[in-house]
C-alpha cells in the first residue's frame, strides 16, 4: 500500500513540475503574442495568443488535479482522490471541444462574414 502511494506521489510531483514549466512558458508566450498581435493588427498572431492562453488554463487545471490526486483517503473518499483525473480530463476535453470550431470552419459563435465586392473579384 505504501509503495503504491510512493509511486503516486512521485508521478504527481513530475506532473506538477511539468505543469509549472508549461504554465510559465505558455503565460509568457501568450502575453507576447497578444501584445504583438494587438500592436501589429495581426489577427492570426492575436488568435494564436488566445490559443496559448487556453494552454495556460489547461496547465492550471492539471496542477490542481495533481494536487488533489495526492490527498489521502478520507471518510467521503475512502479510496483516495484519484478520480479527479477523470473529472479534470473530461473538463479539459469539453474546453477543447468548445474552443475548436472557429471562423474558418463556419461553425460556432464566429460566423464567416460575407465577402465584400472588393475582395471577391472574379
Amino acid at each position: 500500500m505504501t509503495e503504491n502511494r510512493g509511486r503516486t506521489e512521485t508521478r504527481s510531483a513530475l506532473i506538477r513540475k511539468a505543469s509549472w514549466i508549461a504554465l510559465a512558458g505558455n503565460a509568457i508566450l501568450s502575453l507576447a503574442k497578444v501584445v504583438a498581435g494587438s500592436l501589429s493588427g495581426s489577427l492570426s498572431v492575436l488568435s494564436d495568443g488566445i490559443d496559448s492562453a487556453t494552454d495556460v488554463f489547461i496547465s492550471t487545471m492539471t496542477l490542481l488535479a495533481a494536487r488533489i490526486t495526492t490527498k489521502p483517503g478520507d471518510i467521503e473518499h475512502p479510496y483516495g482522490h484519484g478520480r479527479i483525473e477523470t473529472v479534470s480530463a473530461s473538463s479539459l476535453r469539453s474546453l477543447v471541444n468548445l474552443s475548436s470550431p472557429g471562423p474558418s470552419s463556419g461553425m460556432g459563435p464566429w460566423p464567416i462574414p460575407p465577402c465584400s465586392s472588393r475582395t471577391a473579384k472574379t
